[in-house]
């Protein structure tokens, strides 16, 4: 699954401008540049000290490893969609090695979005493009975008510097922009969910993207929730899009799987 925002690209003023998608994972971005926000005081400070790429996301490596195809049921609690509902489907691809994790919203005949995902070789989830539908555009990283390590320690965040290059949808192979980011994950603890009337721990993961286009740059910041065998049940995430320092836009959704229960107070993402 993968969200994408919108700005206004820049020129030098002899033709109108144009608007700039930028397609990122929900997969998965951002926020505005300021400092850290405390941890929420539902989140655990004794909460699990690392969490493997392979328990986070059960599905995919099934899909993956034995080619399986698998679907899920998201209730959208907040953003354009609020009250609607979202299904995350897995299946592998046509190319070896490869799954596509794909958004569709309520009775939409076609997904929004897509992602096309590996294990590198270090075990490490990556993306490799993200065909979004919805801003028809094609996005692409150099090298492939690290959605989750093989392995997250706490207090020991994930870094990685990478080009996104962007192509219109009905023509993936040329490259019309370009930009660069630098992405961190980092493992905040653990949070009580309420799953089915019991009462379960999750991982809570944020995933910060920060990319530059000329004179615009978009913060992303995404947290996602993980309880053991179920993988993947939550996501959260804000997005802020500034042009020569001005905040022009702000996006923000938050995801809960069926039978998850919000918590009361979610970890926070930046103002």
């Amino acid at each position: 699954m993968c969200v994408c925002c919108s700005f206004r690209e820049y020129n030098d003023g002899m033709k109108p401008a144009r608007t700039l998608t930028l397609v990122l994972l929900a997969a998965p971005l951002l926020a505005s540049c300021t400092s850290k926000p405390p941890v929420a005081p539902g989140v655990l400070d004794a909460g699990p000290s690392s969490l493997e790429a392979s328990d986070a996301y059960p599905l995919v490596i099934d899909a993956l490893e034995n080619g399986n195809a698998a679907e899920q049921t998201f209730a959208i609690r907040t953003g354009n969609d609020e009250g609607a509902t979202g299904k995350r489907t897995i299946k592998p691809s046509d190319t070896k090695g490869v799954v596509v994790v794909s958004w569709t919203v309520g009775d939409e005949p076609e997904p929004r979005n897509e992602s096309h995902l590996e294990r590198n070789e270090q075990g490490a989830l990556v993306v490799l493009r993200m065909p979004n539908r919805e801003r028809d555009v094609v996005t692409r990283f150099d090298p492939p975008f690290v959605h989750l390590p093989a392995s997250l320690e706490r207090n020991q965040p994930a870094k990685q510097d990478l080009t996104m290059l962007i192509a219109d949808f009905d023509k993936p192979g040329t490259i019309t922009r370009r930009g660069d980011s630098t992405s961190t994950i980092t493992l905040l603890g653990g949070q009580h969910l309420t799953i089915g009337g019991e009462d379960s721990i999750a991982v809570i993961v944020r995933a910060e993207l920060v990319s530059t286009f000329g004179p615009a740059k978009v913060n992303r910041t995404t947290d996602r929730w993980f309880v053991t065998e179920t993988g993947f049940v939550g996501e959260r995430f804000t997005e802020t899009v500034r042009i020569f320092g001005i905040q022009s836009e702000k996006r923000e959704q938050e995801i809960w799987l069926d039978g998850v229960e919000r918590p009361d107070d979610p970890a926070p993402t930046k103002d």
